[in-house]
């Protein structure tokens, strides 16, 4: 039954916030003799009060206004009240029952209680006990002022529902079903987390009777969480003047747990690409990276590097724990081993498993793979003391004139075997291999053991602990271990009974099980675990449901396929089953004994097509590969180093070089919408070699030279903000991603240098939340500028100041702006000060240029600064933006990375005793309305003012030389005698100046921001 609410009974985020009116429904058992329904006339409302960060703790506190003499219940919870109808919260049967295990894992409901007239849950003394059997809400307040009566003539009184806590207690949030309630997108400058908080009144039919039913009225609000995060490259510097460094860029990128997208990004750990050039001293001088020297060191507590995920091309020699061959991998490529002569392979085999201290087993001729990039070539270890001192060449295998070989080593004992697949897995990241699916030994309690891996799918390193293939392959004492010791994906085989053993070896919290039918990848999900759970046990045990796929996610009742429980040792004919005892006809079973029937292997899921076979695997988490079980040894070769380039430096060598970091990121104790600034120093460092054709990119016979290692040093800024905020609240942000004048490589914010008169200044800027780009970009309406500081901190900015104090850069003909500053002070209701096109002063100069860039979505704006003043002072830059349809290709439009829903429901239209799927479309919005809020952001740079030798031009805003024979210079911002050739200083270039120059601006008074005042459609 559905009807239109009364005023009174207007209740929720958007209505209470917006005065939006949102469509809300009322339930009925049955329906009513009488012709309307008045029950809600005198109702209160719910919102939001606070969500935020506070010190890195999320608080979320909920008021509730309880109307007196009212019997009413408000229930929150994370799933619709609707969610299970055959198991709902409040239950009818047996006098009526609030049940708590019909609620979702966070919701308000923390204990049973039942229906009494006068002391049950709808009276208004009722005060359950926080958090119960609940995970949230840490507190249940009534209010402290008692029943007041409000603007509408309603006794209502103001009850407090609160949780303070960690961010993982909130994402852990579950539903009835076990699966998440949270939704994730991660784009790729930022990772969105959101959910819908359900808010019911529900309200008796009979005060007097518990089992004469219920009516409600129910709304929503979606929460959002997001982590947004921004490199800054601040300046760099050189240990020496052989090589100079050029910073080029640094990008920051989630990540994902293990690299599975189903298990979600790393909220505490990032990804940074560092890209710079170096240029040496001549045409015959190259640098080649000093193996393993990236080094990290941060500011802030908390934050570290992880690994290194990708630095310069370099020869590994990699030991494989499995088939005992050493191999030579070139950037993450095994290539072939070519001798010079053939007999020298013992010699070479020799000093290659001598990296390892084993002797070699065999070396034998082999093929060498002609679709290989590279190949080491001409390899001579007579009279070398080690492999290091081994000669060779690079080349590829048609170079392979004495063909290629194969060096088998002495195996390793087991304890030096990795321990899993996963184990496997985190080393093959460490040194850039590239594994496959297949076999792979692993330390069983030191012990060898033979398992197989899928390496390829969600994330890999997945071991495989059993395959069931056709009817009655398994009895009760073969299930543990049938044909242990001959992995099989194809027959039946089981490891159950040592694979809580493998498990075990985890540093992590949980695991993830892995069960599909048919084929690979089809039909079954991923589920999530405690690591205390088994994986073999004789009791179920619950579990959280990851992802699904196939016909299970498609159109199952909830008792056709597997529940959120880790496989166990079921009854009857179910040997190993998922299922609930309470169900009969034993669906989710992985292996039965089940001759005579048409389920094939089993009844795992309730459809007509049987899948003939299933796989269980396991992945155990784990951050780390187990010490001691990695066993390779890496080389730097000239030969792979970067390509020298002469475009720019003709008679330099410059090369670029690009490093990929996985650092651990500190992000507690943060302020929502506070950006947190971290400060790292990333060291590098470097071999010089002498080589007499590097024109020609010949390597080949370059020679090291002895001297000190070149160090480069490069300061970057990882900027983290974190916003948590309810739909209502949401709105677009404009923050500025960098400020460079004319080296790219500083960024001006902050005081990394001055800023000169007729500089050349470039601001890109973004906005957020990313899903925005996808339908829109921004167009710059005004560009201002304007001296002095005071305008930094106020919405309006430059608006604030004098005609003479400012200027306009750039005037969009439609041009509006609502200001924050009211136009009589005294009087709200004259509104605010309205600007337009016609209310701003003419341009008195042009931007050079400004554009938003679809790829990697930014507004560019490029303007020559000119001085205000003599001296260095305040600048203050305001831009207004408004918000466009996209306009771009087709082909390149801006997409998500991953967009995933973390509770993936069953559902049976809602109907029957099934659960209803929550409503993704309620997490789509129209920000239009939002979008036209004014943004504010503020940044600083220093200028330097005009130079020594000149005067200020205030009408023209300019600089002039007071010597009548010079002339202001835009290269070297100085006055230069008209006619010299004026040659820009490469040591400013290089770095190392600058660091010096900024230090020595410090002093300087002039700082620059830029606010970003407004986003409108």
């Amino acid at each position: 039954m559905e009807f239109n609410l009364p005023g009174r009974a207007i209740f929720g985020f958007i209505a209470c916030i917006f005065l939006v009116l949102c469509p809300v429904n009322a339930y009925f058992g049955q329906p009513l003799l009488h012709g309307a329904d008045n029950r809600f006339d005198r109702m209160g409302e719910a919102r939001i009060d606070t969500f935020e960060i506070q010190n890195g703790s999320v608080v979320l506190d909920i008021i509730l206004e309880n109307a007196e003499y009212e019997e009413e219940l408000w229930l929150l919870d994370f799933q619709p009240y609707d969610f299970d109808l055959a198991n709902p919260p409040i239950v009818t049967a047996d006098g009526g029952k609030l049940v708590a295990a019909n609620t979702g894992s966070c919701s308000n409901v923390f204990s049973d209680k039942v229906f009494d007239e006068n002391t049950g849950f709808y009276v208004d003394g009722y005060l359950p006990s926080a958090p119960g059997d609940k995970d949230l809400f840490t507190s249940y307040q009534h209010g402290a002022l008692g029943f007041e009566t409000d603007d509408k003539g309603v006794s209502i009184r103001e009850d407090r529902v609160q949780f303070t806590g960690g961010l993982d207690t909130f994402l852990n949030c579950t539903d009835t079903s076990g699966n998440n309630v949270w939704e994730r997108n991660v784009y790729s400058e930022s990772i969105q987390f959101n959910t819908t908080l359900y808010v019911t009144n529900v309200r008796p039919k009979n005060t007097a009777d518990g089992e004469s039913g219920i009516s409600y009225i129910q709304s929503h609000i979606i929460l959002y969480w997001r982590l947004i995060r921004t490199a800054i490259a601040r300046f760099i510097i050189t240990s020496t003047e052989r090589l100079r460094p050029i910073f080029e860029y640094a990008i920051v990128r989630p990540i994902y747990v293990d690299g599975d997208v189903s298990k979600g990004p790393e909220r505490e750990k990032t990804e940074v690409e560092l890209s710079f050039k170096t240029i040496s001293g001549s045409d015959t001088v190259m640098a080649v990276y000093d193996d393993g020297s990236l080094a990290y060191t941060p500011e802030r507590i908390g934050n570290s590097l992880w690994y290194v995920k990708e630095d310069p091309k370099e020869v590994t020699v990699y030991f494989n724990p499995t088939t005992s061959v050493a191999d030579i991998y070139i950037n993450g490529e095994s290539v072939p081993i070519c001798p010079s002569a053939s007999s020298g392979a013992s010699q070479i085999g020799t000093m290659m498993c001598g990296l390892f201290g084993k002797t070699a087993d065999d070396v034998s001729p082999t093929t060498a793979s002609p679709s290989s990039t590279y190949a080491i070539t001409n390899l001579d270890c007579g009279g070398a003391g080690s492999f290091a001192d081994c000669t060779y060449d690079i080349g590829t295998s048609a170079d392979c004139s004495a063909g290629s070989i194969a060096v088998t080593c002495e195996p390793l004992e087991p304890a030096d075997l990795p321990k899993s697949c996963h184990d496997y897995l985190q080393q093959a990241k460490r040194v850039g291999i590239t594994l496959t699916d297949g076999l792979y030994d692993i330390d069983l309690g030191d012990t060898r053991f033979q398992v197989y891996c899928d390496m390829t799918r969600n994330g890999g390193g997945w071991t495989l602990i059993l395959t069931t293939e056709g009817q009655d392959g398994f009895d009760a004492t073969t299930l543990t271990s049938l044909n242990r010791l001959s992995p099989s994906l194809v027959s039946d085989y089981s490891i159950l009974g040592v694979a809580d053993l493998i498990k075990d070896t985890s540093d992590g919290d949980n695991f993830r099980y892995r069960i599909e039918s048919g084929q690979r990848g089809q039909d079954g999900g991923i589920w999530e675990a405690p690591i205390a759970h088994d994986l073999f046990s004789s009791t179920p045990q619950a579990t959280t449901n990851i992802d699904i796929f196939g016909d299970f996610e498609v159109d199952l009742t909830d008792n056709g396929g597997p529940q959120n429980i880790v496989p166990y040792v079921g009854t009857g004919d179910s040997l190993l089953t998922t299922g609930r005892t309470e169900f009969a006809d034993n669906f989710g079973t992985v292996v039965c004994t089940c001759s005579g029937t048409s389920y094939d292997p089993a009844p795992w899921l309730d459809e007509d097509v049987q899948p003939g076979i299933l796989w269980y695997w396991f992945k155990e988490d784990r951050s780390e590969p187990t010490s001691g079980t990695l066993h390779q040894v890496s080389y730097e070769e000239p030969m792979l180093a970067p390509t020298c380039d002469f475009t720019e430096y003709p008679d330099k060598c410059t090369q670029t070089w690009t490093y990929t970091v996985i650092l651990n990121v500190d992000d507690t104790n943060i302020d929502s919408q506070m950006p947190v600034d971290a400060n790292g120093e990333f060291e590098v460092s470097y071999q010089t070699f002498q080589c007499p054709d590097l024109r020609n990119s010949v390597t080949i016979d370059c020679e090291y030279v002895n001297v000190p290692l070149a160090v480069i040093g490069a300061q970057v800024t990882l900027q983290t903000v974190v916003q948590i905020v309810d739909e209502t609240k949401d709105k677009p942000i404009v923050k500025l991603k960098s400020m460079y004048g004319t080296d790219p490589a500083v960024d001006l914010r902050d005081g990394a240098r001055g800023v000169q008169h007729l500089e050349v200044i470039t601001l890109e800027t973004h906005f957020f939340p990313e899903f925005l780009r996808e339908n829109l970009e921004m167009e710059l309406t005004l560009f201002m500028v304007c001296v002095g500081d005071g305008y930094r901190d106020h919405p309006d900015g430059c608006f604030n100041a004098t005609v003479d104090e400012r200027y306009v850069a750039y005037l969009h003909p439609e041009f509006f702006y609502e200001s924050a500053t009211l136009v009589d002070p005294n009087d709200v209701s004259q509104g605010y000060i309205k600007y337009d096109a016609d209310s701003v002063e003419t341009p008195k100069q042009a931007l050079d240029s400004h554009e938003y860039v679809h790829d990697p979505d930014i507004h560019r704006s490029v303007f020559t600064n000119r001085a205000l003043s003599a001296v260095a002072q305040l600048y203050t830059i305001t831009n207004v933006f408004k918000l466009v349809p996209r306009n771009e290709p087709e082909t390149t439009q801006a997409t998500v990375i991953t967009a995933t829903t973390l509770a993936p429901n069953d559902t049976n239209n809602g109907t029957g005793g099934g659960r209803r799927r929550r409503d993704v479309a309620l997490t789509k919005r129209d920000l239009k309305e939002e979008a036209k809020a004014a943004q504010t952001t503020n940044h600083v740079f220093q200028f330097a003012g005009c130079p020594d030798g000149s005067e200020f031009d205030l009408e023209n805003k300019d600089c002039l030389c007071v010597e009548k024979n010079e002339v202001y210079s835009t290269e070297t911002f100085k006055c230069e005698a008209i006619g010299s050739r004026i040659i820009p200083d490469d040591d400013i270039s290089a770095g190392r100046v600058a660091v010096a120059e900024n230090i020595a601006i410090l002093a300087s008074l002039f700082t620059f921001f830029v606010v970003n005042l407004i986003l409108h459609t």
